[in-house]
């Protein structure tokens, strides 16, 4: 395990591995009764993909202290990191905004490129789905200054990542000239 990963807690580390993932049917979700797969075995029960989310955002992660990290690590974790350390940053992006603002204001746009290819991650872990979600959400709450990298999305680009940056680019200035 890397040092960066210390913060880790056995059911992170347990959601990350996409072996631990069902698609059987054959299950009761202890929390919302859903018998929809994927599902998660966890100590308290088998959860589905939705409430393993909601876990995730609501506790697991929001735990997490990322007050010392810095861009560059933040910036790997949008980059290369597992779906997991993708959402740490992605669902709690105006904080982290806040972090290197204070460290470093004028990096903070490196982060947008890194941000806007989230749009398109394409994985077999099933959180994939929201790793989009979440890179809509903070593209959204970042505004206006990222839609120059959103436009600037060429259609050579994996289509759903295309997609979503049209969407995003929309949904955040629909009547600006370099969105229609």
């Amino acid at each position: 395990m890397k040092s960066a990963d210390k913060w880790k807690s056995k059911t992170i580390q347990k959601i990350e591995r996409l072996k631990n993932w069902s698609k059987t049917r054959k299950f009761r979700c202890e929390t919302c009764r859903s018998e929809t797969p994927p599902s998660l075995e966890l100590s308290d029960g088998r959860h589905c993909l939705p409430c393993i989310a909601k876990r995730l955002k609501d506790n697991l992660l929001l735990s997490v202290d990322i007050q010392e990290w810095t861009l560059i690590q933040f910036a790997e974790f949008l980059k290369k990191g597992s779906a997991i350390e993708r959402l740490i940053v992605l669902w709690r992006f105006e904080e982290v905004m806040s972090i290197v603002g204070r460290k470093d204001g004028t990096k903070v746009f490196q982060l947008y490129q890194a941000l806007a290819k989230n749009l398109g991650y394409i994985h077999q872990i099933p959180l994939a789905s929201y790793v989009r979600q979440a890179a809509h959400e903070a593209a959204v709450l970042v505004g206006e200054s990222i839609l120059s990298i959103l436009v600037c999305t060429k259609e050579g680009v994996p289509a759903v990542q295309y997609a979503n940056a049209v969407l995003t680019a929309a949904t955040i200035s629909h009547d600006h000239v370099e969105v229609q």
